[in-house]
């Protein structure tokens, strides 16, 4: 185990957020747009091959719109806008025989690799975007 790299421990990951506010009448705009980038990552301690998820980025944004009396707040998102595939963590590997779809491994992606072992990659949702609706009571 000696020199080995921990499972679903990237060596570095990067995150940057911008935003800036805009002051309406009666109201304040905010804008922000965050870029995160992840390297490759193992889903083992033994740090074989086939269980090495390559290095991903995403990037998100924000619209919010609040009045001056904060009862209540307005945001638009967009999560992953450029729909990239990412990696929740390292892939997890196992002897296969035949092949198995994306329904039978619970929507993540299977890929057939040598000598009968697939390689299964946990995924970061797709591209999501909507409102989101806040109140203040008190």
């Amino acid at each position: 185990m000696k020199g080995q790299k921990l499972p679903n421990a990237p060596k570095n990951k990067i995150a940057v957020n911008v935003n800036y506010t805009w002051r309406l009448p009666g109201y304040a705009l905010t804008g922000s747009v965050n870029y995160t980038w992840r390297d490759a990552q193992y889903g083992s301690i033994f740090n074989r091959a086939y269980t090495r998820s390559p290095s991903w980025d995403q990037v998100d944004a924000r619209l919010t719109l609040a009045p001056e009396d904060d009862r209540y707040t307005v945001i638009l998102f967009a999560r992953n806008i450029f729909d990239d595939i990412g990696y929740e963590g390292g892939a997890v590997a196992g002897r296969r025989t035949g092949y198995i779809g994306p329904a039978a491994a619970g929507g993540a992606t299977i890929v057939p690799v040598t000598q009968g072992i697939a390689t299964s990659y946990p995924l970061t949702p797709p591209r999501t975007y909507g409102i989101e609706l806040q109140y203040r009571f008190f």
